[in-house]
């Protein structure tokens, strides 16, 4: 395993714990419902890890109806509101 390979996981695991971090502010400031933060940021960090690659590789994506079903996706799994 290179330098630049340790570096890379080191700044991915310190986005996944920041990410995590968000997750418990909001759930503990109310704004979010009861969940796992870690299990919520690494579904996060998949979804931007490999969103490009999706969208290089099926060039027929309608972009807007894409980002709309992520956007709603995450808003489900976190709203407070949500069953």
């Amino acid at each position: 395993m290179g330098l630049p390979h340790l570096w890379a996981e080191g700044q991915r695991n310190a986005t996944l714990d920041e990410l995590a971090d968000m997750f418990r502010d909001g759930r503990q400031a109310g704004e979010y419902r009861k969940f796992a933060p870690r299990v919520m940021a690494l579904a996060l960090m998949a979804t931007l890890e490999n969103v490009p690659r999706e969208l290089m590789e099926r060039s027929d994506t309608k972009l807007e109806t894409f980002t709309t079903e992520l956007a709603d996706l995450f808003d489900h799994a976190t709203r407070k509101d949500a069953p």
